[in-house]
């Protein structure tokens, strides 16, 4: 496909595939939005890939101070308290037990794998191109 969203929504959604490569809390969000019980994740025995979303700022940058202020914003109690809700996603700070109830119904992966950078660089190019020809 051309990427998630075609994935998710044309070809999983309508029915013509059995399982689809999305976050683990992407059930979160049918049962936030459409009251939808249906979907859940798939806990592998091996373990999940743990996907994790940053914000840096960049060694050259002519605004350090507005980036770090952005940042800050970011870890803020208000704006990761949105997360879960908008970006279905688990906060990077705890909000204190402030989860949309849809979490507590949805999976939580018992163990997590996680692929060291250098493994990721070293094999980078080969992985999309054997993605990309996978049909």
């Amino acid at each position: 496909t051309k990427g998630w969203t075609d994935s998710y929504y044309n070809i999983f959604l309508a029915g013509e595939a059995d399982l689809v490569l999305s976050y683990t809390t992407s059930p979160a969000a049918h049962i936030m939005f459409d009251e939808n019980y249906d979907y859940s994740a798939i806990n592998f025995s091996e373990g999940n890939y743990l996907s994790i979303e940053f914000a840096g700022i960049l060694k050259s940058s002519k605004h350090k101070k507005i980036a770090i202020d952005f940042i800050n914003f970011m870890l803020s109690d208000d704006f990761q308290s949105a997360i879960p809700a908008t970006n279905i996603m688990y906060p990077v700070i705890n909000i204190n037990d402030q989860l949309p109830e849809a979490y507590n119904r949805i999976k939580i992966p018992e163990k997590y794998l996680q692929i060291e950078p250098i493994i990721i660089h070293l094999n980078k190019k080969e992985w999309i191109d054997e993605w990309l020809n996978a049909s």
